[in-house]
């Protein structure tokens, strides 16, 4: 058996809304412990767009081998209504190696 060689790639896009922030005008240092653990809020109102790009190769030689590297993007977009906007970028990439029998 000779070289296999592989390449693939993908895309996931994800959009995450918020809907329960706070008014920016409520002074947080006026409210009782009580009152704080009690604020029902899961963030500022906004719309994140979340993006992961993924780049796979594969290359299976001397029959039981594999190596392969995957390299992923992440984009992550967050517009938000009272706070300022946020873009973050990462990038992962692993390698390995494998046996199969």
């Amino acid at each position: 058996m000779g070289t296999a060689l592989e390449l693939n790639a993908d895309v996931e896009e994800y959009r995450l809304f918020s809907w329960e922030g706070y008014d920016p005008d409520l002074n947080l240092a006026q409210l009782t412990p009580e009152e704080l653990a009690n604020l029902n809020v899961h963030g500022d109102e906004g719309i994140t767009n979340f993006v992961v790009l993924n780049l796979n190769f594969n290359c299976r030689f001397r029959k039981h081998y594999t190596f392969s590297i995957r390299t992923s993007y992440y984009l992550c977009n967050s517009d938000y209504r009272f706070f300022p906007d946020r873009k973050n970028k990462i990038i992962e990439s692993r390698a390995g190696l494998g046996y199969s029998f």
